[in-house]
């Protein structure tokens, strides 16, 4: 049987709620701590610049290609070396979707010999705790063009573990035999990161 206030139904035959005006505080803190009813869904910005001078290691020695095998958008075992980080985000607190935004504006020194190779700027992420990284992009030319700057990268809607740290790698863009890429250095401030991500409060 329904239940009426003023000849208004509030609680129907099929015992669901109706026509319900407002309710008080000490209602809606109940029915949140029970799991009912919805938050407030934004997003929240972070960026972060490049602090300092960064030189690229001059060691035959690929992120993509050594570390990550070619392979993006899959987690991989182990962070790669923090000699080949350019700039690095504070760890997200809990799991989260979220869309990077990455960009390298200059180089102060790039001097690139004939016939050699040339660079990594690879975008990813890094996992302390769990020891995993993955590989989103390589903002560089690569291979045996230079790159020429500004760069940039926009990603997609991706997924953020708990302690999950967003990267800028730079290195070399061939292994071995001895032949090394560009002179690149990268001045304080050129890199920049930024994370939007979902928040739910």
């Amino acid at each position: 049987m329904a239940i009426q206030v003023s000849g208004t139904s509030v609680i129907n035959n099929s015992r669901q709620l109706q026509n319900i005006a407002s309710v008080d505080s000490a209602t809606v803190t109940a029915l949140n701590n029970a799991g009912v009813g919805g938050g407030t869904i934004g997003f929240n910005t972070t960026n972060t610049s490049q602090s300092g001078s960064f030189t690229k290691p001059n060691d035959g020695y690929s992120i993509i290609d050594s570390f990550f095998n070619g392979v993006y958008n899959s987690l991989t075992n182990g962070v790669p070396s923090s000699s080949y980080e350019v700039v690095v985000q504070s760890a997200v607190a809990s799991a989260t979707l979220g869309q990077i935004v990455s960009a390298v504006s200059g180089a102060t020194t790039h001097t690139q010999r004939a016939n050699y190779w040339g660079d990594v700027l690879a975008v990813g992420k890094k996992n302390t705790v769990t020891n995993k990284s993955m590989l989103f992009a390589n903002m560089a030319a690569g291979w045996t063009t230079k790159t020429v700057f500004p760069v940039s990268f926009t990603s997609g809607i991706i997924i953020l573990d708990a302690n999950d740290r967003l990267c800028i790698w730079c290195s070399d863009a061939y292994t071995g035999g001895g032949v090394y890429n560009s002179n690149l250095v990268l001045g304080s401030g050129a890199s920049t990161l930024s994370l939007r991500s979902l928040t739910i409060t």
